[in-house]
C-alpha cells in the first residue's frame, strides 16, 4: 500500500499574491494531500506588521484555493504543535514541511524530521511579496 504524503505549508496569506499560488502548487507537487497552515494575527504579529486582512479572511482565501484539502490555523510562527496533531491523527502519514528557500532556519524542521517526514524548500519568489506590494501601492499616490 501506497504511503500518503502530506504536505504543510504555512503561511501568512495577507494580500494573496503569485507567490503564494507557487508555493501551494509545489506543495502539491510532491504530495497527496496539502495543508495550509495560516497564522493568526497574533502569529503574524509576533515577527513583523499587522495583516491587512484578519485571521478569518486570509482563512477563507485560502480554502478557496484547488490545491488545498484543508486549512489549519497556526498559533505561532513554528508549525510544530499543527505537526505533531497531524503525525497523531495520521501516523502512517510522511508528512513535508513546506517553505520557501528564503528561511535557513525553519520552524518544525527537526520534530518534522524526527518522524521520518522532510523539508522541501523550493525557491522562493523574489518578485512578488505582500511587502512589495505594500511598496508599490505606496509610490502610486
Amino acid at each position: 500500500m501506497k504511503q500518503t504524503k502530506c504536505a504543510y505549508v504555512f503561511l501568512t496569506m495577507d494580500l494573496p499574491h503569485y507567490g503564494h499560488l507557487k508555493i501551494i502548487q509545489r506543495a502539491r507537487a510532491v504530495s497527496d494531500y496539502v495543508i495550509a497552515g495560516i497564522l493568526t494575527d497574533k502569529a503574524v504579529m509576533s515577527y513583523k506588521r499587522r495583516p491587512i486582512m484578519p485571521y478569518w479572511q486570509r482563512k477563507s482565501i485560502a480554502e478557496e484555493f484547488r490545491s488545498v484539502d484543508m486549512v489549519m490555523m497556526q498559533k505561532s510562527r513554528d508549525p510544530t504543535e499543527n505537526l505533531k496533531k497531524i503525525h497523531k491523527d495520521n501516523p502512517r502519514w510522511k508528512i513535508i514541511l513546506i517553505h520557501g528557500s528564503d528561511w535557513k532556519n525553519v520552524p518544525g524542521q527537526k520534530y518534522v524530521e524526527s518522524i521520518g517526514g522532510r523539508l522541501f524548500q523550493p525557491p522562493y519568489y523574489k518578485p512578488l511579496s505582500t511587502t512589495k506590494i505594500i511598496e508599490k501601492i505606496k509610490q502610486s499616490r
